[in-house]
């Protein structure tokens, strides 16, 4: 039997959560601490939801109450939206395990710069893919030997953060990371919490830049043909009033992807190409 002190890793209100755990095999006690990290973690993010919707319904009375001042133009809006992608721009990653007493697992989780965790943002390292889902850094739950980071799970999580745009700087390694010295045992040789800093690759911020900055221009098209904007990243080309296609412009991680959809009847996606000149071409439109 033993006594366990836990500070919760995630404070509440900015309060931190203290539980002390005696009479109980030291795995079940940890077991307790666990779930204590998981009930704090939920409570804190709830109350961060309602304080966040309190906000927004502050800020529309607000904004009806003042002078109808028109619709942000789509440069505004991408200014916004740039700014919006900054301030959620992951800078550190943490990886978790859970007791197996407490259902296992392993959870990756990206923070921003302000320790926020989206959604998005948020995996299961352990988890078994479902049918016919290809998920490359998926199961490592056999190389989780009680509570330990394996070698397996830490290039796993690397691997995950690697897929949406991020890697560890050159020189930084997974650290065991807690809120309380009492949190890790003697008995246990290696810490169940870890984190890394990150920082975004060459190819996520060229995403962003093409995501945020300028639009692409289509190529003029000769006689006969004409081309009309519908929205960012869309448009209509036309080659008579029965016959004509939609082309879309998306920008990833791994490049520009240029689609054409058959808009006659139900959309219809008929190929995606590296560039507009070859969307073009799959639809015979000839170039001025």
């Amino acid at each position: 039997m033993t006594t366990l002190n836990h500070t919760a890793a995630t404070p509440y209100d900015g309060r931190a959560v203290t539980v002390t755990v005696t009479g109980l095999p030291e795995q079940a006690a940890q077991a307790v601490a666990d779930y204590t990290d998981q009930l704090t973690h939920k409570l804190e993010a709830r109350r961060l939801t309602r304080k966040i919707a309190r906000r927004q319904a502050y800020r529309i009375v607000e904004k009806r109450s003042r002078p109808h001042s028109g619709v942000l133009s789509e440069e505004r809006q991408l200014e916004l939206a740039r700014q919006g992608e900054k301030a959620a721009r992951p800078a550190e990653a943490e990886i978790r395990i859970a007791e197996p007493t407490a259902g296992g697992g392993a959870y990756l989780r990206l923070y921003d710069r302000e320790g926020g965790c989206h959604e998005r943002h948020l995996w299961n390292l352990s988890e078994h893919p479902a049918a016919g889902r290809h998920v490359p850094y998926a199961p490592v739950t056999e190389s989780i030997d009680q509570g330990a980071m394996t070698r397996a799970l830490l290039d796993a999580a690397d691997e995950r953060i690697a897929g949406v745009g991020f890697v560890r700087p050159p020189g930084a390694t997974w650290q065991p990371w807690s809120r309380s010295s009492a949190f890790f045992t003697s008995q246990r040789a290696r810490p169940q919490h870890a984190r890394v800093q990150v920082t975004p690759t060459a190819e996520y911020l060229a995403y962003v830049e093409a995501a945020y900055g300028p639009e692409p221009q289509v190529p003029q098209l000769a006689d006969g043909w004409t081309v009309q904007r519908r929205q960012r990243g869309r448009w209509t080309v036309r080659k008579n009033p029965a016959e004509y296609w939609d082309l879309t412009w998306q920008p990833t991680l791994r490049g520009v992807r240029w689609s054409v959809w058959d808009e006659r009847g139900a959309p219809i996606l008929l190929r995606t190409l590296p560039t507009a000149v070859e969307a073009l071409a799959l639809i015979g439109a000839p170039l001025a």
